[in-house]
């Protein structure tokens, strides 16, 4: 049997109680205690979480999330989530999921169902903001991702950017800052931005929640991406790692991720066709001759932007779509010292001794999916 408690009657929070004087009679005591209050049981939840629940539901279980539906309709429960504060939202989504991880049944019960209704609660309250805040790297000024689960960070609180920065900065040796995020256009951007990187998911408020949602639907961006997009974002945590000593051993991991990505993946390639066959451009740097490709238009865009001398030699370039393994003949050509990956934008370098190893790893697992370590 499910047991229901009332929400508080809001009016009823202002009006005064009348004092009453010390009682001494243990009988009297009793009564008071069973007849008196007003205050609703709790049945052992956590007072930031039972205020949550009475704010977004009226009426509410004694714990047991799977019993909502027998209150509320979906449409119902959805209308109240999107009205609530988002402080609310963000203590019942982790208490929502703590509830579901206790038990593995309440993964096909309803709150699976409203942890997703939660999700788009906080979906909700991004797309309609008109001002965020988000943590960028100082080395790349690139969008900021936790270096171990591959994620960026929303705040809605400017102090609250400005503590999570200033921590990390101090804890990492790895310098952040925060980025106001001023208007419709600017968040969009924000996250045309994430879905170019291959950053899927979003920390809201890290200070004070630990929920992390997928930001795709929020825009539902489809981006035209040539390469795995996660070469782009392996190549932010590898460059950042490699530069912070704390993280050395983790970012012979990541290169190594990085390496194995590129390998998998397509890449547009600048170049022309001669006498029938496409030749690859080679660009020079000082006595350096080198290839570049893209992960996707967007890398190539910003080169073009960035460098009036590219965006004529691009402008100019028959575009193709080539593997890595087809980029072999060359990459193997003798005067070729290096390979860039987005030189302008999201930039990797790769050396000729790094990729004659990976041609030779390609070469001695034929037909399989290669991982490379770095040692």
């Amino acid at each position: 049997m499910a047991f229901f408690r009332k929400s508080k009657n809001k009016a009823a929070e202002n009006t005064p109680v009348e004092e009453k004087p010390e009682i001494q009679n243990e009988d009297t005591v009793n009564e008071e205690e069973n007849n008196s209050s007003n205050e609703p049981l709790n049945y052992g939840l956590n007072e930031r979480v039972a205020k949550a629940i009475d704010n977004i539901i009226p009426v509410i279980s004694n714990g047991d999330l799977n019993l909502i539906p027998s209150v509320y309709k979906a449409e119902v429960l959805s209308e109240s989530v999107h009205d609530a504060d988002l402080d609310d939202i963000l203590v019942l989504a982790e208490y929502t999921n703590d509830f579901m991880q206790k038990d593995e049944k309440h993964d096909k019960g309803f709150a699976a169902t409203f942890l997703n209704v939660l999700a788009a609660g906080i979906a909700a309250k991004i797309k309609s903001a008109d001002k965020l805040y988000t943590i960028y790297s100082n080395l790349l000024r690139k969008p900021y991702p936790l270096i171990s689960v591959g994620f960026s960070l929303i705040f809605f609180d400017e102090n609250n950017a400005e503590e999570w920065a200033r921590s990390y900065t101090e804890a990492h040796e790895s310098e952040v800052y925060v980025k106001a995020l001023n208007g419709e256009e600017e968040i969009k951007n924000y996250f045309m931005e994430l879905a170019a990187l291959g950053i899927a998911n979003i920390g809201v408020e890290p200070t004070k929640s630990k929920i992390i949602i997928n930001h795709k639907p929020i825009y539902g961006f489809e981006f035209e991406t040539v390469a795995d997009s996660n070469v782009q974002f392996l190549s932010l945590r590898f460059i950042q790692l490699d530069k912070s000593k704390i993280f050395h051993d983790s970012a012979k991991r990541a290169h190594g991720e990085l390496l194995s990505a590129i390998i998998a993946s397509k890449f547009i390639c600048p170049g022309k066709t001669i006498n029938g066959n496409f030749v690859a451009a080679s660009l020079q740097r000082g006595d350096v001759s080198f290839i570049s490709l893209f992960t996707d238009k967007r890398e190539l865009a910003a080169t073009m932007a960035e460098n009036p001398s590219a965006k004529e030699f691009l402008e100019q370039s028959e575009l193709r779509e080539l593997s890595f393994a087809e980029m072999e003949k060359f990459l193997m050509a003798p005067q070729i010292s290096a390979l860039t990956i987005n030189i302008s934008g999201m930039g990797f370098t790769i050396k000729r001794d790094i990729y004659e190893n990976l041609y030779k790893a390609i070469k001695a697992n034929p037909g399989k999916k290669v991982a490379i370590q770095v040692e």
